[in-house]
Parts: structure tokens; C-alpha cells; sequence
């Protein structure tokens, strides 16, 4: 590696059991499941000027016949280019690519997650305001193609604002709000193709002393064409993070997504978030323990609700152990 770059790696190897993977409310499938997962980070830093790339690769084996003994290729990529042309004033140039692949032979049977490929690419203007507010103001533009719904296949453009404000030495707040158009070019009912407009407004606080509180809320406006496909969303997430004696750690993360669709109907049950694993509720417990520099151990259960393409809400738990391993 050049002497002018820095680099780390981790690893984490996981032993699991989901007692729904099917990603089907009727017919439940519970498995045992290994992965996998590598993350890399190498950067190039100079006076001015940092590149960054980040690289997840991995994959979780699924220990279950009735599924074919399915596996999951995940491989993500994302850069990041900035230069500081001022003191206070910073352009950056970001990219990413995501992709899952899922590997088994029984056509029948929904996959644990859903085959995607997208990508989306970010020009941003970070500046200084005031010593202890820092903005910026961005614009992306992004596709998603899945293997299994093609209607749900994309192109979008997003523009945005993010305001990040220090309230105490140990408290931070945060606010944005983004604005995005979304194509549907494969979706097509009497000759109208589907286009939706998102408004998306967040606000976040985050605060440390003895514990670690980071909560955020977020207020989504959904305007379709198809309008029952019109909707309006509030998204509550928190996370509880604590120190313990004999280097143990312990987190609480809990998610609440609520939805409210203009027109109600059977066609509303799926949107792209429930296609990429993002749950309508969720709430995980996670105890860690730091054996050295190098190596960590980890055990965490999370309960989540999720709604599939084809049969509606379901909810499912999740419970693994880990060991992680630094580089």
C-alpha cells in the first residue's frame, strides 16, 4: 500500500437462526444461517484533497432443504472524493453500488432477500456557517433494477439540504430536508407510467454523557400519479448505546414506520422500501464484548415486522452470535 494511503478491514463471521426467512406470511420457513461479512476502507489523504472507498463484500449461507440451502452474494461499493477549496467550503463528488444476488434452485420460493443492483451518484457543497453549524446542499442522481420486479425497476434524481447544529460540547442536532423524483419506466397501466414526487423532511438529535441517545425523526410525502399509490409516512428510530465494566457494550435500536395511503387498497401492500429489506418495525438488543484491539464478540436478537410481496405483514426474530476482527 502506498505510503500516502491509509487502510483497515474488518471481518465478521456470524452463526444465526431466523425463524422466518421465506419472506412469506403463510408459508413460514425457519433456518439456521452463516455469513460472512468483510467491510475494507482505504483512503488517500493529502492537504487539500481526500479519496475514500468504502467495500462490503460477504455472504450468508442458509442452513434449510426446503429452501435448497439458498445463499446471498451481498457486494457494495461506495467512493468519495472532496476537496477543501476554503477554510470553511468543501465540494465532494460521492458514489455508490449496491447488489444482492440470491443462489438457489427452487423457483417457487421467495428469496430471503431480494435480487437488486443499484447504484446512485452525488455532487455536495459542505460548508461552515458558523463555528458550531455546518451545512450542505447536494444533488444525486440514482437507478435501481431488481430481478424479480421489474415494475419496481427505477431512475430518480434527488436534491437536498442538511444542517448540522452544535448545541452542547455533547449534543448535536440535525436537520434536512430532500426533494425526489422517481420513474417507473416498466410500470405501465393504460399507457401512464408511474412517477412519484417525495418530499422528505428529518430532524435528529444526538447526545453523549454516560449514554449514548441518538433518536431521529422523519416526515415522507409520497405524490403519485397512480394516486393510490400516494402516501404520507412518519419514521421514528432510536438508538441506546452503554459502556459496561470489563469492556462489554450494550445497544437498543427500535424502529416505528407508519404509513398512511390517500386511497387504500390491496395494491399498496409493497413499496421498494419493504423490497429492500427495510422493515416497518423493528427493535434489536445487541451485547458486545472487546476480547482485544483485534477482536470483538458480539450476540444480538432483533424482532422486526415486514410485509412481503405476496401475502401481506408478517413479523419475524432473528438471533446470532458474532466475532468480529480487525485489521
Amino acid at each position: 500500500m502506498n505510503s500516502n494511503s491509509e487502510s483497515s478491514a474488518k471481518a465478521k463471521l456470524t452463526l444465526g437462526y431466523d425463524n422466518n426467512v421465506s419472506d412469506n406470511a403463510e408459508s413460514i420457513l425457519k433456518s439456521r444461517f452463516y455469513q460472512l461479512y468483510v467491510n475494507s476502507n482505504i483512503s488517500f489523504p493529502k492537504e487539500k484533497s481526500t479519496f475514500l472507498m468504502k467495500l462490503q463484500n460477504g455472504i450468508k449461507y442458509l442452513d434449510d432443504s426446503a429452501i435448497n440451502y439458498e445463499s446471498i452474494l451481498v457486494n457494495d461499493l461506495s467512493t468519495c472524493f472532496s476537496y477543501r477549496i476554503l477554510a470553511w467550503l468543501m465540494p465532494e463528488v460521492s458514489s455508490e453500488i449496491k447488489g444482492r444476488t440470491s443462489i438457489h434452485n427452487i423457483s417457487n420460493i421467495s428469496p430471503s432477500e431480494e435480487p437488486y443492483l443499484r447504484g446512485s451518484a452525488d455532487l455536495a457543497l459542505k460548508t461552515v456557517i458558523y463555528g458550531d453549524i455546518a451545512g450542505k446542499i447536494y444533488c444525486s442522481i440514482g437507478a435501481v433494477n431488481f430481478e424479480d420486479f421489474d415494475i419496481y425497476d427505477s431512475r430518480n434524481s434527488k436534491i437536498g439540504l442538511k444542517a448540522d447544529i452544535r448545541l452542547l460540547p455533547d449534543t448535536t442536532m440535525g436537520v434536512s430536508y430532500s426533494y425526489e423524483s422517481i420513474n417507473f419506466s416498466k410500470w405501465n397501466e393504460e399507457q401512464l407510467i408511474r412517477k412519484d414526487k417525495l418530499g422528505n423532511l428529518t430532524v435528529s438529535i444526538q447526545s453523549y454523557r454516560n449514554l449514548l441517545i441518538d433518536f431521529a425523526y422523519s416526515y415522507q410525502s409520497d405524490k403519485s400519479n397512480m394516486k393510490r399509490f400516494s402516501n404520507k409516512s412518519n419514521r421514528f428510530a432510536i438508538l441506546l448505546a452503554k459502556s459496561l465494566p470489563d469492556n462489554f457494550v450494550i445497544q437498543t435500536y427500535a424502529v416505528l414506520r407508519l404509513e398512511k395511503y390517500e386511497t387504500p387498497s390491496e395494491d399498496t401492500d409493497i413499496s421498494q422500501f419493504d423490497l429492500f429489506d427495510d422493515e416497518r418495525s423493528v427493535i434489536a438488543f445487541r451485547l458486545s464484548k472487546d476480547i482485544n484491539d483485534l477482536c470483538t464478540l458480539e450476540v444480538e436478537y432483533d424482532l422486526r415486522s415486514k410485509r412481503s410481496v405476496e401475502n401481506g405483514s408478517y413479523t419475524k426474530g432473528v438471533i446470532s452470535a458474532s466475532v468480529l476482527f480487525n485489521f
